[in-house]
Order: structure tokens, then C-alpha cells, then sequence
């Protein structure tokens, strides 16, 4: 059963310095989902990516969580690592752009992910969920995500 933090956990931060990291990092790499799935699909799937962290720390039964939580950035981190996944129809060489870009994503998460002050857990699940979910995005939707139509079904409103 997902618990009612699962959710709004994502949006804690601990700390001024937190916020900050969150931003600069977070703003980056979501901008960047939202040009390659679409405003509405990116954001939704960040959204779920990071609750599916909170659920992995759940689902784990570790000590109380603390307030150092990143899964949405680590969400956009997954989404963004796998979606090279979309050129294998057009791309003879795609299984190298697939790799890199998930040992990218991977490398992005070490070096910056694994503080032994914030929620390792939590972002590896984050991580995990979004690559999971960038790639049902990748294989099932890659024509139509940049579609007005999806992008407000999954929650974007375009201004006309």
C-alpha cells in the first residue's frame, strides 16, 4: 500500500541549501525531459518516478526517511538516460546510444546521487522508476508524445 508521504514527500526539502541543489539540478534535467517527452508526460512521469522512490524505501521497511529527498530529479535522470531507446527502429548503431546514455544517467547518479547525507534509497528508486518508465514512454508513445492532446491528458495545459 502506498503511504500518503510516497507522494507528497517529493516535494520536502530539508534545508535553503537542499532547495538550491534541487533547483539547479532538478530545473536542468527536467527541462530537458519536457523538450524530449513533452511538458505534461515529463512531468508526470518525474512525478511518479520520484513517489516510486518513496515507495522503494517503503517497500524496504529502512529507518524513518529523512527530508533529503531528490526521486523527482533522479526521476528526470531516468527518463532522460533511457529515451535513446526511441532510435532503435531508425538507428542501426542505437544499442551504443542505449548503453551511454543509461551509463551516463548511472555515472550522473554516483557522482552526485550517493551522499551518505541524503536518501541513497530513495534516489536509486527514483532513478530505477524513471528509467522504467522513459522507456515504456520510449517504446509505446515516441511518436505521440510531443502531441498537444497527450501532453493535457497527462496534466499540461497548453495556452492558446
Amino acid at each position: 500500500m502506498v503511504h500518503g508521504g510516497d507522494f507528497s514527500a517529493i516535494m520536502l526539502h530539508g534545508d535553503l541549501a537542499h532547495l538550491m541543489a534541487n533547483i539547479t539540478f532538478g530545473l536542468v534535467v527536467l527541462g530537458l525531459a519536457m523538450a524530449r517527452y513533452g511538458a505534461g508526460c515529463a512531468l508526470l512521469a518525474a512525478y511518479l518516478a520520484g513517489a516510486g522512490g518513496n515507495l522503494a524505501r517503503t517497500l524496504l521497511h529502512l529507518e524513518n526517511p529523512s527530508l533529503a529527498r531528490r526521486e523527482w530529479s533522479w526521476g528526470d535522470s531516468g527518463l532522460l538516460a533511457i529515451q535513446p531507446l526511441s532510435l532503435r527502429h531508425s538507428n542501426p548503431t542505437a544499442g551504443k546510444y542505449i548503453v551511454g546514455g543509461i551509463l551516463g544517467g548511472f555515472m550522473l547518479f554516483v557522482l552526485f546521487g550517493l551522499d551518505p547525507h541524503s536518501d541513497v534509497i530513495a534516489h536509486l528508486g527514483g532513478f530505477i522508476c524513471g528509467l522504467i518508465l522513459g522507456g515504456g514512454l520510449a517504446l509505446v508513445f515516441a511518436k505521440t508524445l510531443l502531441r498537444p492532446a497527450v501532453n493535457v491528458f497527462s496534466g499540461q495545459h497548453w495556452p492558446r
